[in-house]
């Protein structure tokens, strides 16, 4: 008599096949982070031997160049195509961003938390500001972005939506009127209602004008306004004069509102 097939449980199947799954797709990570870290490691390390030959020899830019494109010769000769000269200055231009690694954000020598590819460098070392590099490497590193992620983020300025606010310039070639400053809340109010998101900073409106008087300006503006106006003489404000301005007037609102918030809750009834 043929003996009877025992039925397996799916429930065990499932659970081993899981068990299985979860292992491979580690292992798999684990292989892809060991390969990226290397990648990087090396072409940092080409780009630091790069950087100290070129210190090393002539300082004129011909001499790099020459050098640059001796090596790119050996080496595509010996390893193949991706060690064009193009190439080569591209990791010459990354030692020189990152001088040294271990020490930024996404340190290479702890290996179970850095991600980033050289492709994600690629993209990273050509944000100038290093302020906003750091932010995207952090950004990067922690929401495990892919490249294309990453490029839509820095693409869509996520660093300066996240961290400054819109700002309105009106400039006026004469005295201020209430006028322009019903004006200046219009454009404020719509911007606040239908541009910003949650997460970003109030409106500021600003008004550069010839001639104001203080009186008026009190007046007119409510204590909560965030419009501010000040006065200009041959020229505009430095950039940099004006952006110090800014963050001294959003912090300004946020403390004021703060304390207004405080009061009003302390002199609610109970």
């Amino acid at each position: 008599m043929a003996k009877k097939k025992e039925i397996v449980p799916a429930k065990a199947v499932e659970s081993l096949f899981n068990k299985v799954s979860n292992l491979i797709e580690q292992a798999r990570v684990r292989v892809a982070t060991a390969m990226n870290v290397a990648e990087v490691y090396t072409k940092y390390q080409i780009g630091r031997y790069i950087v100290e030959e070129e210190q090393s020899g002539n300082k004129r830019a011909e001499y790099g160049k020459q050098v640059l494109e001796g090596l790119s010769k050996r080496l595509t000769a010996r390893y193949g195509n991706g060690w064009s000269y193009s190439n080569l200055r591209q990791v010459r231009q990354f030692f020189l961003v990152y001088g040294n690694l271990t020490d930024s954000v996404c340190q290479i020598s702890n290996t179970q938390n850095f991600t980033l590819s050289w492709s994600h460098c690629q993209v990273l070392m050509r944000i100038k500001n290093a302020d906003e590099r750091h932010f995207y490497e952090i950004e990067a590193t922690s929401g495990n972005w892919s490249v294309r992620e990453l490029q839509r983020q820095y693409g869509s300025s996520l660093y300066n939506r996240l961290l400054q606010c819109y700002v309105l310039v009106d400039l006026k070639v004469d005295k201020l009127t209430h006028q322009d400053f019903g004006q200046m809340q219009m454009y404020v109010n719509y911007y606040d209602r239908y541009v910003k998101q949650d997460f970003e900073k109030p409106t500021i409106g600003i008004l550069l004008c010839k001639e104001k008087k203080d009186t008026l300006v009190k007046l007119t503006l409510s204590e909560d306004a965030n419009i501010y106006a000040s006065a200009y003489e041959l020229y505009l404000p430095d950039k940099k004069l004006l952006q110090a301005k800014v963050k001294e007037w959003v912090n300004e609102f946020e403390s004021t509102n703060v304390t207004r918030t405080v009061n009003s809750f302390s002199q609610s009834p109970i």
